[in-house]
């Protein structure tokens, strides 16, 4: 098979060809240097979604996906003439100087979907050192599936000649088998009869079901609730209410199955979907997808609050009111006491532990919570304090349960009974109580006896020895907190981070991210021209006194030699030669016993800089990670063992990704802030991939999108097989395999031949995959996985030489099987 081959536009600057030689011949001094042959213009689309050739008009038309995120290019590009010749080269690209309009089909606006723009030109010409000089054009509504496609029409006019092409927006089609997306087990009271009144969930009580099928390549999915009947077999505990507006969830309503406190025996609920009305029977037609729901018997036993003073501005999430962080036990006074002293003119946040249990099984978990918001439901969590006279005045204890304690001079004015307040939480459902807990705060007179700067890094350092940054290309960083140490009337001091100001000395060679603050970040000076030893100095003027605190930081000069590249499995780091990723969240029942393959894998970048000793293990070499120039990079493509990524599926390099009009992109991505997930964390794109990805860590210095000439690389990629996992039957069938796969690789089987085998199929089969439709049997895939028949899926996919049972075939077999399906591998993709 031999797949079209997609233009690739080179933007070249147009120049005057000097003239040599004599006569009338074509270099001849008297005829005219080449220009612009305007009836050669023609508008050109770059994308990397489907190249859709030409309209009923012979305009050049493209695909865009209606994803609100996706985007495609197009030149305005034209050969030259010297007046007898055409069709002369260089091709030169005009973008620049033409007018661009986008319409739609008809030369009307771009129509609106649900309130947005279906799609926007840019409001100027781009330019990129590939493509030059181009317009944008960007998708900024998001199509569902109920949606139709739409055309539009760009056209540029450049001097008296206007060019027109076409653009299909098109919404996203089913790929992906149903699913229903819930958490399970659900954690229900058991001890009352009437759940409503105290019940606790794990999550709100209206639990959310999804039916997601509908893909854009990519992996991104859609609500498609509304068009299914959703159904349990014990409607007297699931009952579902349901809506006919897309992209509603459906609502379950769980009763309480549990009458008997001291049975702990969880009650099983299966959940189906059926391609019916909303409105119609639960036993019309057969089920498309099914979910086993545990309810398991589950208590609030109390609740306990407590108090952290000078809390920062991240203690609380805004969006939930929960509690950020797993060590409430360090930073929260109060949990195992009923009363606590807290330091004058301080800031203040209360929390509220919540502890539940299952019957039979001791306590199970804790929730901690600030406030509560419209996200908390039927819940609500309520604060009072019995006096406001430790607070200062208009920073009383508010709904969020923070407050601003009484400065000092304040404090100095109370009587005795003034300096107490008892807070008072309680934690309401549908308005009856379920839980109340009470902390008295003794507001107290708190000198700063000591101040010290500490590192919140995890780093220790020696006694006698100071903090050392060293100037590489990573941008070292180290981040401080200030931390006070109270001496309170007739009581134990109090240690607690305080607000100060923040400076360093000399100037110029470090610089901090904050003036004042309980924390700060140091890191190298913009324009730096030295170094030395940098003083950083913390401040602090509790009333009475000026306490200062000194950091000595080193700084020198510090050559980054090498980046690595590691697996990080539990803390474990070790050179990653081969792995393969799949899911590990099946919302379905799966067999006792079934292996579940890895659904993300982790990575860590670590640093040999100049000044590390030559002693050191890769593996215990400081992690860069966190460094914000470190970026983690996954291709298709496979490791060549030598820090490289090989990306042509053929053996002999002549057949490129780039060749694939439908490739649907790489299998697997890292995260990073847009993706949600950790920058150094691998996820599959999508439950039906097949392919290889080569990983590779880079340190970036060009300020461009992935690895160029002057960014450094690590020293290690690593191969990582994605398999699909959608259901069990391919779960189970992607595991067995992926287990012979790393046993042969471990006994010694040639890697580059098995990558390359790998690669092959992934290239040709992960296409496949992602043109099926979704009435395919998942047995019928597996089956053309393991064989490399991929025409029994749909008599116009091609077959490839080995699939991968072929493969695990030859990895048994004698020493020449191999090498055998490489050769056949090298005639299937031929010359391109």
């Amino acid at each position: 098979m031999k797949f079209s081959t997609l233009p690739l536009i080179f933007s070249l600057t147009a120049g005057v060809l000097t003239a040599c030689g004599g006569g009338g011949g074509a270099n001849s001094p008297d005829r005219p240097s080449p220009q612009l042959d305007k009836t050669s213009l023609e508008l050109v689309f770059y994308s990397e979604q489907l190249q859709a050739g030409r309209d009923s008009n012979g305009y050049p038309q493209a695909v865009l996906f209606g994803s609100g995120k996706h985007d495609l290019q197009v030149v305005l590009q034209g050969t030259q003439t010297d007046g007898v010749r055409t069709n002369l080269e260089p091709i030169l690209n005009v973008s620049a100087s033409a007018t661009w309009t986008l319409t739609d089909e008809a030369g009307g606006s771009v129509p609106n979907v649900r309130d947005e723009v279906l799609a926007e030109k840019a409001a100027s010409t781009q330019s990129d050192p590939l493509i030059g000089d181009h317009m944008e054009i960007s998708s900024k509504a998001e199509l569902t599936t109920s949606d139709t496609q739409y055309t539009l029409r760009i056209s540029a006019k450049y001097e008296d000649v206007t060019k027109y092409g076409t653009i299909k927006v098109i919404p996203p089609q089913f790929k992906l088998k149903p699913r229903i997306n819930n958490p399970s087990p659900i954690f229900i009271n058991h001890l009352e009869q009437d759940a409503s009144e105290r019940e606790f969930f794990t999550q709100k009580d209206d639990t959310i079901y999804k039916f997601e099928g509908a893909d854009f390549p990519g992996g991104a999915s859609e609500d498609q609730s509304s068009t299914v009947r959703f159904c349990s077999n014990r409607e007297d505990i699931v009952s579902f209410q349901q809506s006919n507006t897309p992209g509603k969830p459906a609502t379950a309503t769980i009763s309480s199955p549990f009458t008997d406190p001291n049975d702990p025996t969880p009650e099983s609920v299966s959940i189906n979907i059926y391609t019916v009305a909303i409105n119609s029977d639960c036993d019309s037609g057969s089920a498309i997808a099914e979910q086993t729901v545990t309810i398991t018997p589950a208590t609030l036993e109390s609740m306990d609050i407590c108090a952290i003073v000078n809390p920062t501005s991240s203690t609380c999430k805004i969006e939930t009111g929960s509690y950020v962080g797993d060590d409430l036990e360090e930073q929260c006074r109060g949990l195992d006491q009923n009363s606590i002293a807290v330091p004058a003119a301080q800031k203040l946040q209360m929390v509220a532990r919540l502890n539940y249990t299952i019957a039979g099984s001791g306590n199970i978990g804790t929730k901690d919570l600030c406030f509560t918001t419209e996200q908390n439901t039927d819940r609500d969590l309520q604060w009072a304090a019995n006096s406001n006279s430790i607070f200062s005045t208009g920073q009383e204890l508010n709904a969020t349960g923070g407050a601003t304690l009484l400065s000092r001079d304040g404090y100095k004015d109370l009587t005795t009974n003034q300096k107490v307040s008892t807070v008072t939480a309680r934690f309401f459902k549908d308005e009856n109580l379920l839980e109340s807990d009470q902390l008295t705060l003794n507001l107290v007179d708190a000198e700063v006896t000591a101040l010290e700067i500490v590192r919140t890094d995890g780093v220790t350092v020696a006694d006698g020895e100071n903090d050392y940054i060293g100037f590489t290309t990573l941008g070292t960083t180290i981040p401080y907190q200030a931390n006070c140490t109270y001496s309170v009337e007739d009581g134990a001091d109090i240690t607690e981070p305080c607000n100060v100001a923040w400076s360093l000395s000399p100037a110029g060679i470090l610089v901090s991210s904050s003036s004042t603050g309980t924390t700060t970040v140091v890191r190298e000076a913009p324009n730096r021209t030295t170094f030395g030893q940098v003083s950083l100095k913390a401040s602090i003027n509790d009333g009475f006194s000026q306490i200062n605190a000194i950091r000595l930081i080193d700084t020198a000069e510090d050559e980054l030699l090498e980046l690595h590249l590691l697996r990080d499995i539990d803390g474990e780091l070790s050179v990653d030669t081969f792995s393969c990723l799949g899911r590990d969240d099946l919302t379905g029942s799966l067999a006792d016993g079934t292996n579940l393959l890895p659904g993300s894998l982790t990575y860590q970048a670590l640093a040999k800089f100049n000044s590390t000793p030559t002693t050191v293990e890769v593996n215990a070499l400081p992690k860069v990670t966190a460094v914000p120039s470190v970026m983690f990079t996954a291709v298709n493509g496979y490791s060549d063992g030598e820090g490289g990524c090989v990306t042509s599926p053929d053996p002999s390099g002549t057949v490129s990704p780039d060749d694939n009009p439908f490739n649907p992109g790489p299998a697997a991505s890292f995260g990073g802030e847009a993706a949600g997930y950790p920058k150094n964390e691998l996820r599959p794109n999508g439950f039906l991939r097949l392919n290889t990805v080569c990983l590779q860590s880079y340190v970036e210095i060009d300020g461009q999108e992935g690895i160029g000439e002057t960014d450094i690389s690590s020293a290690e990629t690593t191969t990582v097989l994605v398999l699909p996992v959608e259901d069990e039957t391919l779960l189970t069938g992607s595991n067995g395999l992926c287990e012979q796969f790393e046993t042969a690789i471990a006994q010694g089987v040639p890697v580059d031949q098995l990558f390359q085998l790998f690669y092959g199929l992934g290239y040709i089969g992960d296409t496949v995959l992602s043109q099926l439709d979704s009435n395919v049997p998942t047995e019928d895939i597996l089956a053309a996985i393991i064989s490399g028949e991929f025409s029994t899926l749909n008599e116009n996919f091609p077959d490839f030489p080995a699939g991968l049972g072929t493969i695990t075939s030859a990895l048994i077999g004698d020493e020449g099987a191999l090498t055998t399906l490489i050769d056949q591998l090298t005639g299937f993709f031929g010359t391109p």
